[in-house]
């Protein structure tokens, strides 16, 4: 049977609110330059890397020597409320799908 479950995460940034949703919504590609330690690489399928129907495949890590791979989808970007909504499928033996929103 399969099990839902849901995880809200808040963290603090130290940059302009509008700066990390500016970077969120158009450079978010760049992170592994930014930090290469757990973001090993950010390739763009289809899209314009920065629009609704965007995908992008990302190998990462969570801190430890596996990496894992997930193919993310860009679904909405609201720029009166500040929010980008992903969907994001983990590719590996098990499939994991988060769904967030910055």
């Amino acid at each position: 049977m399969a099990q839902v479950e849901k995880l809200e995460l808040a963290c603090e940034v130290s940059c302009p609110a509008d700066k990390f949703y500016e970077f969120m919504k158009k450079d978010a590609a760049q992170l592994p330059q930014i930090l290469p330690e757990y973001y090993k690489s950010c390739e763009l399928l289809h899209g314009d890397g920065k629009s609704v129907g965007t995908i992008r495949l990302w190998k990462y890590t969570l801190g430890g020597p596996e990496v894992l791979v997930a193919k993310e989808t860009i679904k909405s970007i609201d720029d009166r409320n500040k929010t980008v909504q992903h969907f994001r499928r983990r590719l590996e033996a098990y499939v994991q799908e988060f769904r967030h929103r910055i």
